[in-house]
């Protein structure tokens, strides 16, 4: 149960960061970039991946 928490905070702390990324690139461009864009990249990169060739789901 303890590891299960573990990651859970490790993968919360992740999307935060990946928020952070994102409004910081966004704010960095004065407004001019797609902030849902930014965010949508930026959370994509939590995404579960497959190996390559196969679908994750």
């Amino acid at each position: 149960m303890v590891e299960h928490h573990r990651h859970a905070s490790v993968r919360a702390a992740a999307a935060v960061d990946c928020l952070n990324i994102a409004v910081n690139h966004w704010t960095a461009s004065g407004g001019r970039l797609d902030l849902d864009g930014l965010l949508d990249e930026a959370f994509a990169a939590l995404a579960p991946r497959a190996p390559s060739g196969h679908s994750p789901w």
